[in-house]
């Protein structure tokens, strides 16, 4: 796809209300989100100099991490929605349906990684 098609794909998209709230909605709560995230559990983990990455209810904490580490969850959050919306944005013109579903995929895709940053910092913070 060339860039004047995308251009003019996204322009169609932006005219419509809900398209404009959708996407403001799913990159505002991935950046908020992952600098909630970031501001909870980065002072613990420089503290310690490693982080809990995953937790079981069977072994408890399996997974320890170094600190760069700390970034990779938000970094890839913020990541997955810039291309997924970029994706819509470019599929509207031609795949309206397509790209309504991408929209709202964005949106609902931030309720697994809330809850899985959340649940990563309750876990750290109680280190």
């Amino acid at each position: 796809m060339k860039l004047d098609a995308w251009v003019f794909s996204a322009k169609l998209a932006w005219s419509h209300h809900w398209i404009k709230l959708v996407s403001v909605v799913a990159l505002v709560s991935s950046v908020t989100g992952g600098g909630w995230y970031l501001a909870n559990v980065f002072p613990l983990a420089k503290e310690s100099g490693t982080f809990a990455y995953h937790y079981t209810v069977y072994f408890g904490i399996d997974d320890l991490r170094a600190l760069g580490w700390v970034f990779a969850l938000p970094v890839a959050w913020v990541g997955l929605t810039v291309v997924d919306l970029l994706v819509a944005f470019g599929s509207y013109r031609k795949e309206p349906i397509l790209a309504s579903s991408l929209f709202m995929l964005s949106v609902l895709c931030a309720i697994p990684w809330l809850a899985t940053l959340f649940y990563l910092v309750v876990i750290n913070s109680s280190l």
